[in-house]
């Protein structure tokens, strides 16, 4: 815009730029300038570009400010206080720069911890049409943006079933409070399809006892039920080991601590089927009780269709995360959930399942978010 204007000025008034003789150079007093003014110059930009891949940009900034350094010793123009406004100049930009990163961090931890964010997407009700919609303009925003459009994927996947779960979740509560349900962990009243029947959760309590009552310490200070050997930890002390790491860190410690659990959890559930003569729902509602003896949150199960979700309240690696950290996690924290359900899944469906986590209370810290799972049979 400021180019067409001086080009439509110079044409309303020709005097504005009135035509001048250029005066005939030839050999060093028309190539001289150039290579005593831009050559020099020049070599920093082909010094920085040259160490491009082989230098952290750290580094590359550092050589090139010494490489302009050393272009001011051999124009002679380096002194006291050029170097002296040169310094200024830095740091007034360097403060600039970082007053707005300090900005950006200081209003996305607002949104963060005031449920802001959460708020404006359960108000918003993006479903997975709207996500799908939006989805190119992300992809064209460049690889920058890996990690929205993660986000935006994983949300249009989980949001329906997060809602069914928190549905049932209600008329459980509801039930209880009006006296038709039993209280009991994982018993969600009388809807069809829960799986966490009432009427044969005595039978598994006359025949098994509950888990919190078959533990027993040793002289050694073991803690066993049965054959099997148990831990107790503080849930900070246990996600704090995980907070430390990096994000790829994370990612891989929790996807074997899923898998590990899944492995050797797999063992008490083949007992517990045993103990009940392989009776599914028996299944559940002792795992349900086991869960709730152990601390790992009040479970509730549901099939639908060919899936089978979980939805857990006060987990306590997503609680453990919290007491840890204020920062939301970038992912899903309750592997030892996800594998331990992927191995009463399998048993539940006679076939190999992939679990996933769907919504994690860590990644809504003070939100009162529960943690969902879903199993289902691979895809061919």
């Amino acid at each position: 815009m400021f180019l067409a204007w001086i080009v439509f000025s110079a044409w309303r008034d020709p005097s504005l730029a009135p035509p001048s003789e250029p005066e005939p150079t030839r050999g060093w007093a028309r190539w001289g300038p150039l290579l005593v003014n831009v050559t020099p110059p020049g070599l920093i930009f082909v010094l920085v570009a040259l160490s491009a891949g082989r230098a952290t940009p750290t580094e590359s900034a550092a050589l090139g400010a010494l490489a302009t350094v050393l272009v001011c010793l051999v124009y002679r123009s380096l002194t006291g206080v050029a170097l002296g406004q040169a310094l200024m100049g830095t740091a007034a930009i360097t403060g600039v720069i970082l007053f707005i990163i300090i900005g950006a961090t200081t209003f996305s931890q607002i949104l963060s911890f005031s449920g802001a964010t959460n708020g404006l997407v359960k108000d918003a009700r993006l479903g997975p049409a709207v996500v799908r919609r939006h989805l190119p303009h992300l992809h064209a925003a460049g690889p920058a943006h890996a990690a929205v459009r993660h986000a935006a994927v994983h949300h249009a996947r989980c949001r329906a079933q997060i809602h069914s779960h928190q549905r049932d979740l209600r008329r459980s509560h509801a039930l209880r409070a009006d006296g038709r349900g039993d209280g009991r962990p994982g018993a969600a009243g009388a809807r069809p399809g829960l799986l966490a029947a009432r009427a044969v959760a005595g039978q598994v309590e006359s025949d098994m006892g509950k888990l919190r009552t078959r533990l027993r310490w040793n002289h050694s200070g073991a803690l066993h039920d049965g054959p099997r050997r148990y831990l107790m930890m503080r849930d900070d002390a246990m996600m704090g080991a995980v907070v430390q790491l990096d994000d790829a860190g994370q990612r891989v410690m929790l996807d074997a601590w899923a898998a590990s659990t899944r492995q050797h959890g797999a063992d008490s559930l083949r007992a517990y089927d045993e103990a009940v003569a392989h009776e599914p729902s028996a299944l559940i509602a002792a795992t349900v009780e086991a869960a709730s003896d152990l601390g790992w949150g009040r479970w509730t199960l549901r099939r639908e269709g060919g899936l089978l979700r979980l939805s857990v309240e006060d987990s306590p690696f997503a609680a453990g995360w919290t007491a840890v950290t204020t920062r939301p996690a970038d992912q899903p924290v309750c592997a030892p959930i996800r594998g331990m359900f992927g191995a009463l899944a399998e048993l539940l469906m006679s076939t190999r399942v992939v679990v996933e986590e769907c919504d994690c209370a860590a990644l809504w810290p003070g939100t009162g978010h529960g943690c969902h799972f879903v199993a289902r049979k691979p895809a061919r």
